[in-house]
């Protein structure tokens, strides 16, 4: 392994996800502040952080990905109250918020990832049963959850 920094044990989450859109993976993550920084890769390390945002201190999860299918991450939360939103990658920076969800306070782990291969960011979580469900991403928000195994419940993560 290679040491790409310190510090990240105490950030609340940690991601890798191609922001910039240059097709190398770069680093976001929710500080003790609860600043969300982006940390870009240069092609050989990580560049000093940028703030992308700020009150992420609250969220549940935290996750990039392509969700729009531009090529570059955008970032996905589960807030206080449970809502799952997406922050569209506009620019340098995210945009407002757009609400894709509901009820996803009870998810032990939410993930988001392209699982189909259509370009565009799926939703994965383990409900309070242990059930891995997956949520297809139908081009204006997420379909209805197919679940695709179960005995998920025991894992301390699930990336």
């Amino acid at each position: 392994p290679t040491r790409i920094g310190h510090g990240w044990g105490s950030f609340k989450h940690v991601m890798a996800a191609d922001f910039s859109g240059d097709g190398a993976a770069d680093i976001l993550g929710v500080d003790t502040t609860g600043n969300l920084l982006y940390y870009p890769h240069n092609g050989s390390a990580l560049s000093a952080p940028v703030r992308i945002g700020h009150g992420w201190g609250f969220f549940k999860h935290v996750m990039a990905a392509d969700f729009s299918g531009d090529g570059k991450a955008d970032v996905l939360g589960v807030d206080a109250s449970g809502n799952l939103l997406h922050y569209p990658h506009v620019g340098s920076g995210l945009g407002s918020p757009v609400r894709i969800g509901t009820g996803w306070g009870a998810f032990p782990h939410v993930m988001a990832s392209d699982f189909s291969g259509d370009g565009k960011a799926d939703v994965l979580g383990v409900d309070a049963s242990g059930n891995l469900l997956y949520y297809p991403h139908n081009g204006n928000g997420l379909s209805a959850p197919v679940r695709i195994g179960h005995g998920w419940g025991t894992f301390r993560f699930v990336l």
